[in-house]
């Protein structure tokens, strides 16, 4: 249950247009988070082995993305990882057994 509303309000944080690094609520106080390295906005999220995924969308020049970017946690780091086949925006992900789609 605590990583499901952790990814929430990652997501709303990082995802939601404020702007500035993401701060979440953690246990004692507040934590001020790695950004997003780019800001983009109707991305798919989901969160596969302990990493979150933010995937496609659009970029703040309006264009559509291919990037897929993973925030470690454990590590408060972003790593881009392989892009997309083509541009995405207002789509879904969900990780199964181990897959992200």
């Amino acid at each position: 249950m605590k990583s499901c509303l952790f990814l929430a309000v990652l997501s709303i944080l990082i995802l939601g247009g404020v702007p500035g690094p993401p701060v979440v609520m953690a246990t004692g106080g507040w934590l001020t988070l790695a950004p997003l390295p780019e800001p983009r906005q109707e991305v798919a999220v989901a969160a596969l082995g302990g990493k979150v995924y933010v995937i496609g969308g659009i970029r703040e020049d309006r264009s559509t993305a291919d990037t897929v970017e993973a925030y470690d946690p454990a590590t408060n780091r972003w790593q881009r990882v392989s892009p997309l086949p083509l541009p995405l925006h207002h789509t879904a992900a969900a990780a199964v057994q181990g897959k992200l789609y």
